[in-house]
């Protein structure tokens, strides 16, 4: 124990004395013994009950501290994605939502929130006057994380990187509250999780349709160029998979890799997808994207069998609850593909 070794060096005692064992010495010893030992029982009990006052004048704060924490749910939150608004929604949370992402559309009485920008060009100085007690982001914004810390404002990291990602985050927000919301959470990933295993079961013996995602490129320009597509380790991916497709570069590991138009004649594809969130009814700029695409018309079969899709649709880009939409649309494109294979 720290505090007795300490009380020796305080007071120079040492256990060499040299004493004289007569008889009357021997007594002095036994009773100078037993005087020494009560001093220090006296002294270790001393320095118990010291710690145990100090403990005891600190718990209070400390334990109120917690429960207020424990007890407060929050009623202020702030979601930086739209997926992540989407997913709060759908859990019945939509109401405590006082800051969002501005590329939020669905659902529609999300309009009303405050917008704080998007993931790259946020608003710090607003999210900080919405005085929110809870903030939800992507896992990957690392920086955003430390930032958080330093402003002491509690949040949760959510992975919408993949569908196990998605259904965790489900029950992450539902813990947090509990009750009915935790309730819901878990009987909507029951949903969610019954879709894909019927997705598996329809898509098990149909034969795989090589498949390129686009999720952005240089439009406009009269050849295809500047090219980001979904990697093989991507959201993407595991939906091509539920949809009875495989993605034509599995083999790149890179997330989204930006690629020319060169080395999507080297992937081969049967079928290319790309996903354009644009003004609905803007049937000019998806003119152009085919326009763009019959530069390769020669050379990459799904160009020339006329199988490539522009999907337009709000959920296309948005790995949240929606997610089932366009499992259930790429599967009815790839079905089409697939009658020629």
């Amino acid at each position: 124990m720290p505090e007795i070794n300490n009380f020796y060096k305080h007071n120079n005692y040492s256990p060499k004395i040299n004493f004289d064992f007569s008889t009357k010495a021997v007594n002095s010893i036994f009773i100078l013994r037993l005087l020494f030992n009560v001093l220090i029982c006296v002294i270790f009990v001393t320095l118990i009950i010291g710690c145990n006052a100090d403990q005891n004048l600190n718990s209070p704060s400390r334990n109120s501290e917690q429960s207020d924490t424990i007890s407060k749910l929050p009623e202020r939150i702030i979601s930086t994605t739209p997926a992540i608004t989407e997913l709060l929604f759908e859990i019945g949370l939509g109401d405590k939502i006082v800051g969002d992402s501005q590329f939020t559309v669905y659902p529609p009485e999300a309009a009303k929130i405050e917008k704080i920008g998007g993931l790259v060009d946020r608003n710090n100085e607003k999210i900080i006057s919405l005085h929110p007690d809870l903030i939800i982001f992507p896992i990957e914004d690392i920086q955003f994380k430390q930032k958080l810390l330093q402003w002491k404002i509690r949040h949760l990291a959510v992975d919408h990187r993949s569908i196990s990602g998605l259904l965790d985050s489900y029950e992450q927000a539902g813990n947090i509250f509990g009750g009915k919301y935790l309730t819901k959470s878990i009987e909507k990933r029951k949903e969610f999780e019954a879709f894909l295993q019927d997705c598996k079961s329809q898509v098990k013996n149909l034969k795989r349709v090589r498949t390129l995602i686009v999720i952005d490129r240089q439009h406009g320009t009269g050849r295809i160029e500047n090219v980001f597509i979904a990697g093989a380790e991507l959201f993407f991916s595991e939906i091509l998979n539920l949809a009875g497709g495989e993605n034509a570069v599995s083999n790149v590991d890179i997330q989204y890799p930006k690629i020319s138009g060169e080395a999507i004649i080297d992937f081969k594809p049967d079928a290319i997808i790309e996903i354009q969130t644009m003004p609905e009814n803007n049937k000019f700029i998806e003119q152009n994207s085919r326009s763009d695409w019959n530069t390769l018309k020669d050379v990459v079969p799904a160009v020339k069998n006329n199988k490539v899709f522009i999907i337009t649709d709000d959920y296309a880009a948005v790995p949240g609850p929606r997610t089932p939409l366009i499992i259930k649309k790429i599967r009815s494109i790839l079905d089409e593909c697939r009658k020629n294979l």
